[in-house]
Order: structure tokens, then C-alpha cells, then sequence
């Protein structure tokens, strides 16, 4: 149940998720993923939704938790820091990425939404995390990669290695071999990663 919301990418707030627009994503979604599960044969069923929404960017645990009730469909939500090919990479992962051992900061976040929880976006950066855990890392790259995409990436190939969740990409004309290569490179294991686009 995504709204994008790039606000926060500009370094301005973000959008308020008002009971109205919140309860009209949730009938919108639901009746799209009754229809998907109709789609499919019995024995294909209820199926599965990865929805890629990386941190800070449209992403509320709580809203996909309260569609997940509604459907049969299992909805697997993303940690991870977006790229900067269309937006500027996100001011946390930035900030994050300039510290020093920044690259394990950023992996130790993505590591604890995946173990522990995802962030609530209500709060200030990092300041509350949910229960609702992710199940899949979410990334991305320019034509050519960036340095915070570079620390981004290798954080998520960090974080994959030590939980074995897996990774998908994005990718914005070409940068996909760059990187697979960085993602291998840092120990991610080539079946846990879909290079997307």
C-alpha cells in the first residue's frame, strides 16, 4: 500500500496520511488484490506481493499490515535506501553514510527492519520502529553509480549476507553490471539478487 511521497528526498516534511486518503488506498488495494487473487488457479493461491517501497519514501508498515488483513495475498515489505537517478538519495542515508563505519550503520538499520522491525515513519528519523518486519532489501542505482548509492548498495549486500534476505534493484540506463559486481563483490550470493529494469 504505497503512496509516494518524495518530501522527504527535497528535505521537506512529509505529507500527513489522513484517515480519508488512508481509507481510500485501503479499499483501492484491496479490491486490486482480490481481483490478482481471483487471477490465479487453486493451486497457485492466495499468492504473493513484494512491494518495493524503500524507506522514507511513501513506506507505512502499519497501512500494508492493515491491508494484509483484508486479502489473502502474503505482502512482503522492503528496507532499503532508493537511488538517485530521478530524486536525491535520502538525507538519513546520506547522513548515515558520511559517519564513520557509515556503510555498517546503514547495514545494521536495513538488518534490524528485517529482524527486528520497520521504522515508523511517524516519528523522526530512526526514532521508533515498528514489530512489522521486511522481507526483501530494496536498492537502486544511476547510469553511473553514485557515492551514497555505492554505500547504499554495499550496506544491502552486508545486510543480505547475514540474514539471507534477498535483494532487488533498480536500475536507470544501465548500472545494472556495475551493480551486480558491487553486490557480489561485498558478499551478497547471486540467487538472492534480482536486478530490476
Amino acid at each position: 500500500a504505497p503512496l509516494v511521497d518524495w518530501s522527504e528526498l527535497y528535505e521537506f516534511r512529509a505529507a500527513p496520511l489522513g484517515p480519508a486518503v488512508r481509507g481510500e488506498m485501503l479499499d483501492k488495494m484491496t479490491a486490486m488484490l482480490r481481483e490478482f487473487e481471483g487471477s490465479l488457479p487453486a493451486a497457485q493461491g492466495p499468492g504473493a506481493i513484494v512491494e518495493c517501497t524503500p524507506i522514507r519514501v511513501g513506506r507505512y508498515p502499519q497501512l500494508m499490515v492493515d491491508l494484509a488483513r483484508r486479502v489473502k495475498a502474503h505482502i512482503i515489505a522492503a528496507t532499503g535506501f532508493w537511488c538517485e537517478a530521478f530524486a536525491p538519495q535520502h538525507p538519513w542515508a546520506i547522513r548515515l553514510g558520511l559517519e564513520k563505519n557509515g556503510i555498517d550503520k546503514i547495514a545494521q538499520l536495513y538488518i534490524r527492519e528485517i529482524r527486528e522491525g520497520m521504522e515508523d515513519p511517524d516519528g523522526a528519523w530512526g526514532e521508533k520502529f515498528t514489530d512489522i518486519k521486511a522481507g526483501v532489501i530494496k536498492i537502486g542505482t544511476s547510469a553511473y553509480m553514485t557515492p551514497s548509492e555505492r554505500r547504499c548498495n554495499t550496506a544491502a549486500a552486508i545486510a543480505s549476507a547475514e540474514t539471507g534476505c534477498p535483494i532487488t534493484t533498480h536500475t536507470t540506463d544501465g548500472g545494472g553490471l556495475e551493480q551486480a559486481r558491487l553486490l557480489l563483490a561485498a558478499g551478497a550470493q547471486p540467487q538472492r539478487v534480482i536486478i530490476g529494469h
